[in-house]
């Protein structure tokens, strides 16, 4: 059983926030890293009320290595997430060039020549593809969706922004997202626990170490996190016009002293 020294504990937290305040207060973008089910309604809750990202998934390789091709990948669960054929009604296949029975295709009592069969077979294929096109795709949509839905923050539903910061409840299960954001010198928050490997634990620019399994200490590092990250949010906002007005008096200073 190991022992952690909650004073530690307690510093290693200030700094992190202290880091939190910097990127917000630069516009920066953070990335919440979570693998385990049972804080999923935590992380999704805090990243949402901070307008930031959040991935509560199995960590996809290349996610941030490989941007240019996620990016890819993003906008197109992005586009199929709206697409109307995935959100109708089979049956309203209708209205895009497919058919709700037999008649709407020329079928009769009556016996047709070969090249009305011909359009009618063309007719039924092409309404096939489009029917298996939504059943094949409706199982990727919902695994795409797991790993995209917290991709995209309210103020940028067309495309992802990449984080200049993440933050990992688990070091230990997530190796891979701090391998990658180490690579391209990312800083990393992340709770460490005793069992974290000191590879691992090199890499992490802010490690706070903390029992990782207990929802407790996540729920309150999370809401320290979102409170930290919603007050400078507010301080920004509130320096914005300030530093408009100075701009401006400057602007006029120097436009007075070349008359």
């Amino acid at each position: 059983m190991a022992i952690i020294d909650l004073e530690k504990t307690l510093i290693c937290l200030r700094r992190a926030c202290n880091l939190i305040d910097l990127i917000i207060r630069s516009k920066g973008h953070f990335l919440f890293v979570n693998t385990n089910p049972e804080y999923n309604k935590i992380v999704q809750q805090t990243a949402i009320s901070a307008n930031q990202s959040f991935l509560n998934h199995k960590w996809i390789g290349g996610f941030l290595t490989n941007w240019n091709h996620m990016q890819n990948v993003q906008k197109h669960f992005q586009d199929f997430s709206t697409d109307s054929l995935y959100n109708s009604n089979l049956n309203q296949l209708n209205n895009s060039g497919g058919f709700t029975n037999l008649r709407d295709l020329g079928y009769n009592n009556n016996k047709v020549d070969s090249a009305k069969q011909m359009t009618v077979e063309t007719s039924l294929s092409n309404s096939f593809t489009k029917v298996m096109n939504v059943l094949l795709k409706q199982p990727r949509f919902k695994k795409m969706q797991k790993s995209f839905e917290g991709c995209f923050s309210k103020e940028n539903r067309d495309r992802a922004l990449r984080p200049d910061c993440i933050i990992i409840l688990n070091a230990k299960k997530n190796s891979t997202a701090i391998l990658e954001a180490s690579l391209l010198q990312i800083p990393i928050i992340s709770v460490v626990d005793s069992n974290t490997p000191s590879k691992l634990h090199k890499l992490i620019s802010y490690p706070i170490p903390a029992n990782t399994d207990s929802i407790e200490f996540i729920h309150l590092i999370c809401n320290c996190f979102l409170k930290t990250i919603l007050s400078s949010q507010t301080s920004q906002k509130k320096e914005a016009p300030k530093a408009v007005c100075e701009r401006n008096l400057s602007r006029r200073a120097r436009v007075a002293s070349h008359n």
